[in-house]
């Protein structure tokens, strides 16, 4: 049973912080798991590995970007 209040939107954004601190080459599972405080394997119940958790980390950064820029042209 997944850990209470983790789940796959906490563990991406947890990941994007944790690249931004350590770079996308230097984000592991391991130190992901280490940072929200559970076991490796556990991270696999939110997300389907190293590859899904960097393309859903840029996905994250892309719709960021995407409402900066929104935002910056409504004024």
């Amino acid at each position: 049973m997944p850990r209470a209040g983790l789940d796959a939107a906490a563990v991406v954004a947890a990941g994007a912080a944790l690249a931004d601190e350590v770079g996308l080459a230097g984000l592991t599972m391991g130190l992901l798991a280490e940072r929200v405080g559970v076991r490796t394997p556990s991270l696999y119940k939110h997300v389907g590995g190293q590859e899904d958790l960097n393309r859903r980390i840029a996905v994250l950064a892309l719709g960021e970007a995407a409402d900066a820029v929104g935002d910056a042209v409504q004024g």
